[in-house]
């Protein structure tokens, strides 16, 4: 027997963030491999990208 695909899955690194930046209300979206990754304890998990136009930082939650 063969294996079958039920449903395709998405490996993290694959997997589309959007975020919308606080300064200049900018839409982005953007891959785990271009964002800086955080495990904070007491903050939990989050990427932080800055802002291709006003250069801020741009944080989104994310699951692990």
């Amino acid at each position: 027997m063969a294996i079958e695909i039920l449903e395709r899955g998405m490996l993290a690194e694959d997997k589309p963030y959007e975020a919308i930046c606080n300064r200049c209300r900018s839409r982005l979206r953007f891959l785990r491999g271009d964002a800086k990754f955080t495990d904070d304890q007491r903050d939990g998990v989050f990427l932080t990208i800055t802002c291709p136009v006003c250069g801020d930082l741009v944080d989104r939650q994310a699951k692990p």
